[in-house]
């Protein structure tokens, strides 16, 4: 089965960082098809190198290690919902 990992590059803080994790939160509860890796920006500095992170908060949808989509910023659930979907 195909892995599909979320990277969420975030700050403490980041208030837009917070909104969108607390929304990712509910958006992907229950699902198991999903992994979430919450990454604070300042203890990951070599994978905030590796996926050119340039401001926050920024997720980094992957499937088999491999980046499918980024998302930047925080734009509402709804939006967030439809990257989410990117992968199935």
């Amino acid at each position: 089965m195909e892995e599909t990992v979320v990277l969420d590059f975030y700050s403490d803080y980041c208030n837009p960082c917070k909104m969108l994790m607390k929304d990712l939160d509910e958006l992907t509860y229950g699902l198991s098809y999903i992994k979430i890796q919450k990454l604070n920006i300042m203890d990951n500095y070599d994978l905030t190198e590796k996926y050119n992170i340039m401001s926050v908060p920024t997720l980094v949808l992957l499937k088999n290690n491999e980046v499918l989509a980024s998302y930047v910023g925080y734009r509402g659930k709804e939006d967030l919902k439809k990257f989410l979907q990117i992968n199935r």
